[in-house]
C-alpha cells in the first residue's frame, strides 16, 4: 500500500465505539457508569434477559463535539453487529426520517440523536414512543441533547421523562487530556514515536481523538512497512503535508 492510499484511509474518520472514545479525567465516575450501562445491556441480550432491564431510557448530553453522536452511534453499531432491529435517527443524517418510529418495523432500541432540533411534530412522536415504552419494557431508548432534561427547549412532558432515565453529562476533553491519552495509547502499544508528534498533530490535523487515534495508527503501520523511525518528517511524507 503506498503513502497516498495511507492517506485516504486516516482522512476518512474512524467508526465510532466505545474503545476509541475517551472521557475526560474529571469523568471518571461517568466512565464507569455508562461502560457498566452499555456492559448490562450487551450481556442481557447476550444472555437473552433482555426483558429485566432496571432501566430502559438514556439520556446523555453536552455541547456539540462532546462525544453524544459518537456514544449513541456506537450503541447502534452493537445493535447491527449483533443483527438486532433497532432505529437510529439524527437530524445530521440525510436519511432522517422521525415517522419511520411509526411506520417501520418494531425495534428494541431507539437511538435518537440531536433531541432539541426536533419540530412540534416531531416531538409528539417522540412523546407517544415515550408513553408506548411502558408496555414495552423490552425496548430501550438512547436521547441526546445538547442541554440538561430540565432545560430542554421541548415539551415539559417529554423534558420530565427525559429525567426519569439515566441521565449523563459529557464536557470536552482539554487538549492535556488529549495529548495524555495519545502518550498512553502510545505506551500501550509499545511504540517509539517521536515525543512531538501528538502536539504537531493536535495543532496541524484533526482535533478529535478518534481520528488522532487513527493517525497513530496509520503510522505505526507506515514506518513497519517503510522500515523507518516513527518521527515528525515520516508523518508529513505519509500525510503529504508541508509546515
Amino acid at each position: 500500500m503506498n503513502s497516498p492510499q495511507f492517506t485516504l484511509d486516516i482522512l476518512t474518520s474512524p467508526e465510532p465505539s466505545l474503545d476509541n472514545f475517551i472521557f475526560p479525567a474529571s469523568d471518571n465516575s461517568l466512565q464507569v457508569s455508562i461502560f457498566e450501562v452499555f456492559s448490562q445491556i450487551q450481556g442481557m441480550y447476550l444472555a437473552q434477559q433482555t426483558t429485566r432491564f432496571d432501566f430502559n431510557l438514556i439520556y446523555v448530553w453536552g455541547p456539540p463535539g462532546s462525544g453524544k453522536s459518537h456514544l449513541l452511534i456506537a450503541m447502534q453499531k452493537f445493535y447491527e453487529k449483533l443483527q438486532l432491529p433497532h432505529l437510529y435517527l439524527s437530524t445530521q443524517h440525510q436519511n432522517w426520517q422521525f415517522a419511520d418510529i411509526q411506520t417501520g418495523p418494531d425495534c428494541l432500541a431507539y437511538l435518537i440523536d440531536d433531541v432539541d432540533n426536533l419540530s412540534i411534530s416531531e416531538e409528539n412522536q417522540l412523546f407517544k414512543l415515550l408513553i408506548d415504552q411502558k408496555n414495552s419494557p423490552e425496548k430501550l431508548i438512547f436521547v441526546s441533547g445538547s442541554k440538561s432534561s430540565h432545560h430542554l427547549n421541548m415539551r415539559d412532558d417529554i423534558s420530565s421523562r427525559l429525567a426519569s432515565g439515566l441521565n449523563f453529562e459529557l464536557s470536552f476533553l482539554t487538549d492535556d487530556e488529549k495529548i495524555v491519552a495519545l502518550e498512553e495509547l502510545i505506551k500501550a502499544r509499545g511504540l517509539n514515536i517521536s515525543s512531538d508528534i501528538p502536539h504537531w498533530l493536535l495543532n496541524h490535523f484533526y482535533r478529535d481523538l478518534p481520528s488522532l487515534i487513527s493517525i497513530i495508527e496509520a503510522v505505526d503501520h507506515y514506518s513497519l512497512q517503510t522500515k523507518r523511525a516513527i518521527t515528525l518528517p515520516l508523518l508529513k511524507e505519509l500525510l503529504h503535508l508541508t509546515v
